[in-house]
């Protein structure tokens, strides 16, 4: 299915029953992102559609399911949310496959916008916005999480200015895909590709802190550092060159600054930045020097650098520990053939043995003045680990350091607002004004019970994975007002703080009790009466006569068996017994007149002959006998002559 058939299906549609699709916000070569609501939360969210073609591949779907599982367990301020994933048919015949991944709808811009409309950013701004993408790595890392493909694109900017980096794990979903290189799915990021990754596609931590380093070049720049006329070109590069320092072509920038991006993008990933974490750090402290305006003379006055310099700064911005803001050596101003200012000849004066005394008192002097000045420079990282923020401010100024306390992570045994760690440790020997990275506990990482009362399964179970919480144990009970597959209650109760991930067990409704009807017929009426009030049935009497069943007895009932529910009306017909009648007396009728008249009051009638009989036809005898009450329906005999 093409794109534009794509994006006019999808359009409109309700995804899972759940995320209505609302306009196209943003394309690329492998997905479309549209904004949408999420109708059972009332959210907005971002929906990122897959291309079809994607999404009909049985192994790529597997992948990415696997990785927006893990993405979606990434939990940080400059991260994008990942809510849920899933996949759709919109078409009859199969060419609507959808695969689809909800996010945080993020209102701003992406980095690469910024860039184009403003070419490039002050150091600064550059060294922030990279700070905040490493603090979003340095959580996506500890998670076990490698982005991949790190580019502005990739990082967006709210309305705020925060920095959202996107897509973790999508770009290892692609990697086995038939679709990665054919789409361009891979050559298209080839600017920020590590030269392993090129070489062998290997990749860790270190691969996102090189692309990072790219990124950084890009910022300060306004330029990639390789260009090609086509993407083996830019790789052969990435594999074979230093990444320039980025004041070739800003000269103003400090070398700290230099130094930052050639050690994050060594070719060795050995010789980077072993981790989000001391990047960030290094990145800090030059803002740090910065914004105190300790920058070195720009090298427009000071020096000359060309891109064979990189090497020197490689070396001097070790990542093993050596200060990143030391100068780089220095070039001579005047070439060595240049010819030197002309002066007078001398007289040479033997004043060695003079300069050499000189020498040998000030050599001392000036080790003993230089180790007082350096060691009035350095302090050591106090021990803050377990005290609150303003004591470990406090104890930081106290050792004219300062704290970044920007990291906040849920402890289990550090009590909310407290120290849990500290980067550089305590003890380590550190430049003064340097900023000390701290972790801060959030305390307990709580979530409460939703309200679900009323709620049917499906909802509570999204509700509680809102809330980071399992759906546990279902117990269905029956309830007279609730419908049935709403939830009655839920173990714990609704507000009650858990852990994440912890199971709540619910009573759902099972809809109204069923009450099988018994068989009463023959029953007294007040059994009968008592046995269905126990069953909280209503009961309906009726009463007839009956010659066959007892006075008081159940004639019959309305319905007979079955199933009835609580408050449900069955009607009982109670004999009154048979109907009484008074024997006509028909003595001296003739048999015929006689015969109709007991019918008529409901009798029946038998006519036997007399011993005399002459067949006059007349009623000589009958039993009963006049005015005798009888039931209805009793055999009157009548003897005839």
């Amino acid at each position: 299915m093409s794109s534009a058939a794509n994006t006019a299906s999808i359009v409109g549609q309700l995804l899972d029953g759940r995320y209505r699709v609302g306009a196209r916000i943003a394309s690329g070569g492998m997905a479309t992102v549209y904004a949408a609501l999420d109708t059972r939360l009332d959210r907005e969210v971002a929906v990122k559609v897959l291309d079809a073609d994607l999404a009909r591949d049985p192994g790529f779907e597997r992948r990415f399911v696997h990785e927006a599982k893990a993405a979606a367990r990434l939990s940080h301020p400059n991260v994008v949310a990942v809510f849920d994933q899933g996949h759709e048919n919109l078409g009859p015949d199969g060419s609507g496959d959808t695969l689809y991944l909800v996010m945080e709808l993020v209102h701003g811009q992406t980095l690469r916008k910024l860039l184009t409309s403003r070419v490039r950013l002050p150091a600064a701004e550059a060294l922030r916005i990279t700070a905040d993408v490493l603090a979003a790595l340095s959580a996506a890392h500890e998670a076990g999480l490698v982005h991949r493909d790190v580019k502005p694109e990739n990082v967006l900017l709210d309305e705020s200015g925060r920095v959202k980096v996107a897509d973790f794990g999508l770009a290892r979903a692609l990697v086995s895909s038939d679709q990665s290189t054919t789409r361009g799915v891979v050559l298209g990021t080839v600017s920020y590709l590590a030269p392993e990754q090129v070489e062998r596609g290997r990749v860790d931590e270190r691969t996102d802190i090189y692309a990072t380093g790219i990124l950084a070049y890009e910022l300060l720049t306004g330029e990639r550092p390789y260009e090609g006329d086509n993407p083996l070109q830019v790789a052969y590069q990435h594999v074979h060159s230093r990444v320039p320092a980025p004041s070739i072509l800003v000269p103003d920038l400090p070398v700290a600054v230099d130094r930052l991006v050639v050690t994050a993008t060594a070719r060795d990933p050995a010789d980077r930045y072993q981790d989000a974490g001391s990047f960030a750090e290094a990145v800090r402290a030059v803002t740090t020097d910065l914004a105190h305006g300790q920058r070195e003379v720009s090298r427009s006055t000071r020096r000359l650098r060309t891109p064979t310099d990189t090497a020197d700064l490689t070396a001097e911005g070790d990542p093993s520990g050596r200060d990143a803001s030391s100068p780089g050596p220095l070039i001579p101003l005047f070439a060595e053939d240049d010819p030197a200012p002309p002066a007078p000849p001398r007289r040479r004066r033997r004043r060695w043995p003079f300069v050499l005394l000189g020498v040998l008192v000030l050599i001392p002097v000036a080790a003993f003045a230089g180790y007082s000045y350096l060691m009035t420079q350095y302090t050591q990282a106090p021990d803050i680990s377990g005290l609150t923020i303003s004591k470990a401010r406090a104890l930081a100024g106290e050792h004219e350091l300062t704290i970044d306390s920007s990291i906040r992570k849920y402890s289990e045994s550090v009590a909310a607002g407290h120290v849990i760690k500290a980067n550089p440790a305590t003890g380590e020997r550190v430049h003064k004004h340097t900023t000390i990275s701290v972790v801060v506990s959030k305390g307990p990482e709580r979530f409460d019970v939703p309200a679900l009362t009323g709620k049917t399964v499906r909802d509570a179970e999204d509700l509680l994975t809102a809330q980071h919480l399992e759906l546990g144990k279902t117990t269905g009970r029956y309830d007279e007002q609730a419908a049935k597959g709403t939830v009655l209650s839920t173990d714990p109760d609704a507000g009650t703080a858990l852990r994440r991930g912890t199971a709540v067990n619910l009573v759902v409704s099972k809809g109204r009790k069923p009450i099988d009807v018994p068989r009463l017929a023959g029953h007294s009426a007040q059994d009968a009466v008592t046995a269905l009030t126990k069953l909280h049935l209503t009961v309906k009497q009726t009463r007839q006569f009956s010659g066959s069943v007892p006075e008081g007895n159940v004639i019959s009932q309305t319905p007979d068996h079955g199933t009835r529910y609580r408050g449900d009306t069955v009607t009982l017909v109670v004999s009154k017994g048979p109907q009484m009648v008074t024997v006509p007396g028909v003595r001296g009728q003739g048999v015929d007149s006689a015969t109709g008249t007991l019918e008529g009051v409901g009798l029946h009638v038998r006519v036997e002959h007399a011993q005399l009989y002459v067949g006059a036809g007349l009623v000589v005898a009958q039993s009963p006998g006049g005015d005798e009450v009888v039931p209805k329906g009793t055999t009157v005999v009548l003897t005839i002559v």
